[in-house]
């Protein structure tokens, strides 16, 4: 059986959270990044999970990373490394700590979504199977304009618009083939399916939810709450769209 493995990317800095670190930020009683971790677990499929991290190695991390690894069960392992200069530059670190698995599928997911299920995972490193490359995307619901300096606005047809999400999945080998044709350290390359689509792969997309919201803000933290308490939520499951 192929094997998967997982990265995910939370070596943010928590810049809008008003000097908070969103990633340990308390959500019915767990940090958030549990909540993330969770349908890793309950998916069933998953040799290994890279958790890429803000310096992993200062005190204060270490010991909340400890408290967080204790509280998990023993598999699928889990290996931390260091976040890179860019987004691109962290996932690149997680498939180096991955490679001693021999993987053949890649899902990456950001460490401030929690609100996924592990059907979610299954599906997307499915269809990254067949693909090659797969994202899950939200249909952009409003009118959305570009705003340059000293360039006219441009608005843009929200039929042909979509919010990127994660989970996102690819196989293995061709991320990592992506990564290394390009400058890591760019900062534009903020979207694992534009690594890939430097390569003439473009990702299939999966019809997303709301409901997967990117903790950002403050008030973000009472929205995935809510929504991780709503009766009929499970994370082994469809979860509610």
């Amino acid at each position: 059986m192929e094997k998967i493995v997982s990265i995910i990317a939370a070596a943010g800095k928590s810049a809008r959270m008003g000097g908070a670190d969103k990633l340990f930020a308390p959500i019915l009683g767990r940090p958030l990044i549990y909540h993330t971790l969770a349908p890793f677990f309950e998916a069933g499929c998953f040799a290994a999970v890279a958790l890429v991290l803000d310096n992993p190695r200062a005190p204060e991390n270490r010991r909340r990373t400890k408290d967080l690894l204790d509280s998990l069960p023993v598999e699928p392992r889990i290996v931390t490394c260091e976040g890179g200069a860019t987004r691109c530059a962290s996932v690149m670190n997680g498939l180096r700590a991955l490679e001693e698995f021999d993987p053949k599928i890649v899902v990456v997911h950001d460490g401030a979504r929690p609100v996924i299920t592990a059907q979610d995972l299954i599906a997307v490193a499915g269809c990254a199977r067949e693909h090659g490359a797969a994202s899950f995307a939200l249909p952009a619901a409003d009118t959305l304009v570009g705003v340059a300096p000293g360039e006219p606005r441009k608005y843009l047809q929200r039929d042909n618009v979509f919010h990127l999400q994660t989970p996102q999945a690819f196989r293995f080998d061709l991320l990592t083939r992506a990564c290394g044709k390009i400058d890591v350290t760019d900062p534009m390359m903020t979207d694992d399916t534009a690594v890939v689509a430097a390569l003439g792969v473009e990702a299939k997309l999966i019809t997303g939810r709301a409901s997967n919201l990117k903790v950002t803000v403050p008030d973000d933290l009472r929205a995935v709450e809510a929504l991780l308490a709503a009766p009929g939520w499970t994370r082994g499951g469809g979860g509610r769209r």
